[in-house]
């Protein structure tokens, strides 16, 4: 009986750590910020590239969220700290910030821009890791 209380007890201790700890790591991203509406659509279909920056900036303004497309680990981003990428919506950046990979967000630390986003996009970089 004794051992079965310290199995339980070695097992409520490790399930209390786990519990604490946050799928949480600093990354460096490059990818497009867009809208969660636009973005979500596409990821829905499988598609992780570049939206219509135009669209992108009026589904902001109506009230959706701004997200990061990342092309490479085929995932969509909420930013957590809104204001810091409004003006770069639509637009092609690399992202350095702290992800939690469980809620799929990314708290911004710096945002640069790469280039904008030219559309339609052209045939050659549609299916790239940039436009």
């Amino acid at each position: 009986m004794v051992r079965k209380s310290w199995f339980f007890l070695g097992l409520l201790i490790g399930c209390a750590a786990w519990a604490q700890t946050t799928p949480t790591k600093t990354e460096t991203i490059r990818g497009w910020l867009s809208d969660e509406h636009c973005a979500g659509s596409k990821a829905r279909e499988g598609v992780f590239a570049a939206t219509n920056p135009e669209c992108a900036k009026e589904c902001v303004a109506k009230g959706y969220k701004i997200v990061l497309i990342d092309p490479l680990q085929k995932r969509v981003l909420l930013i957590t700290n809104q204001e810091m990428a409004q003006k770069n919506v639509g637009d092609y950046v690399e992202v350095t910030g702290v992800v939690d990979r469980q809620a799929s967000t990314i708290t911004a630390q710096s945002i640069k821009f790469l280039q904008k986003v030219s559309w339609p996009p052209s045939a050659a970089t549609s299916t790239d890791a940039k436009p």
